[in-house]
Parts: structure tokens; sequence; C-alpha cells
């Protein structure tokens, strides 16, 4: 239902391909956005998040299969606490804690980290979030674990003229 772009890019990069960037040609692709998205309506229901589960642990495994997990780990984690926050935030509790022993399998984060998620599913837990400074607090924790990364996705635009 979700995430095939990911799964799909993910996938091709796991290949063995060699590619360019080639700025000096044409788009070929173009991105549709739409407030009425398959992805932007119901984005947080359970079969949509049942989805990207399903997806994050098939590429997961993959990953692991080749032995590139070291090369793809921040990636990787920034998933997992994508998956985890929205479980979390939704309360699927059952679900948090499948994501917990998922990340064991595959090392993603250090016992303090852990101990981090499993904070925040606490607090979701508990309702704790009502409190704004508590909900704060352990949100910025989280965001801490995340990666930082330096985009290049429209750094440098496209200025022809496109004919349709």
């Amino acid at each position: 239902l979700l995430w095939q772009d990911v799964e799909l890019h993910l996938r091709s990069l796991l290949q063995p391909l060699k590619y360019k960037k080639r700025l000096d040609l044409r788009p070929d692709t173009f991105l549709r956005i739409s407030e009425i998205s398959l992805s932007r309506t119901g984005y947080h229901s359970f079969p949509k998040f049942l989805s990207r589960l399903q997806i994050l642990c098939q590429i997961a495994e993959h990953i692991q299969q080749k032995n590139l997990l070291g090369q793809y780990r921040y990636g990787l984690r920034s998933m997992f606490i994508d998956l985890f926050v929205n479980a979390a935030n939704q309360r699927y509790l059952n679900e948090t804690e499948y994501i917990l022993k998922l990340q064991r399998q595959f090392q993603l984060f250090d016992k303090k980290e852990v101990g981090r998620l499993e904070r925040y599913r606490w607090l979701r837990k508990g309702k704790l979030y009502r409190l704004p400074f508590m909900q704060r607090i352990f949100f910025n924790s989280l965001q801490q674990l995340l990666p930082v990364f330096n985009p290049t996705l429209n750094k440098v635009p496209y200025t022809d003229n496109i004919a349709f």
C-alpha cells in the first residue's frame, strides 16, 4: 500500500549496477503531487502501517543477506525509527514490541538507544504525551538517533522548457 517506490529504489541500489548522474539530459521522470494521493490519505492507518513494516522487513533481510548492513545502517535506522514512532503514536503497542525485536536481529541500535525507543513507547502507552514538555523531551531524544542527511534532490533545478 505504501513505500513501493522506496522498496524499488533500495532493491535497485542493492544490485551491482553502476550508474552516473547525468544532469545534462532532460528529465524522464515526473512527480505527481496531489493532496488526494494514496500515500497522503490514511497514511497512519493500520493496513498501510503493516505494508510499510513488511517492506522494511524485506529490505532489511535483503541487506543483511548481502552483508551490507554497515553501508545501509543509517538508512535502516531511519526507517525503523519512522515506523516505531508511527506505531507508538497510533498505539499499535504490539507492533512497537515487534519492531524492537526486529531491530535486535539487525543490531541497529545500541542498548542506550533502545532505551530511548522504549521510553518513547512508555510515554505513548501511558498517555504522558498529553503533557507537551514530556512529548518534546522524548521526541527530541529520538530525533538525536537519526543521522544528519545532506540531500542532493532538487539541488540542481531543471530550467529548460518541457514539452508535453
